[in-house]
């Protein structure tokens, strides 16, 4: 199995949102972590989910959470790129994500649990970035093959 911050990361980066840890373009996508460089990045990260009972066939129902925390110099380019990453979850419905050259997951549904927050600056090497925070529960399963 793959975590959900992984197959998010992978989603963003189907989208044009992000794009994978370590390639040269803006806004790499880490799962777990966000390194300190460069300074316009995305971190995806598991969090808290909601367990929702069982169907009467006796299948699971959970929803995984996650968050995905946004980092930028310019405030304003780190709230347009949270809100466009936050609208485009908004809109997945049974798409398809392969996260390796052989598993996929369709990823029912991504519900926010509120608004793209604001939380904070810090300052590196003396520039300020901002953070942004998006918060969701998912509901996804494997592909079948």
């Amino acid at each position: 199995m793959t975590s959900p911050a992984d197959i998010i990361r992978e989603l963003c980066g189907d989208l044009g949102h992000t794009d994978i840890a370590g390639s040269p373009v803006t806004w790499p996508g880490y799962v777990g972590f966000l390194p300190d460089f460069p300074a316009e990045a995305a971190a995806f990260y598991d969090e808290k989910g909601v367990d929702d009972g069982r169907l009467m066939s006796g299948t699971k129902i959970e929803h995984d959470g996650l968050q995905i925390v946004i980092r930028s110099p310019v405030y304003r380019d780190g709230w347009n790129k949270a809100m466009d990453i936050a609208l485009a979850l908004d809109i997945q419905n049974n798409v398809s994500v392969a996260v390796e050259s052989d598993t996929s997951y369709i990823i029912v549904n991504v519900s926010r649990i509120g608004t793209v927050l604001s939380v904070g600056v810090d300052a590196k090497d003396g520039q300020r970035r901002h953070y942004f925070t998006i918060n969701a529960k998912m509901t996804y399963r494997l592909a079948s093959l």
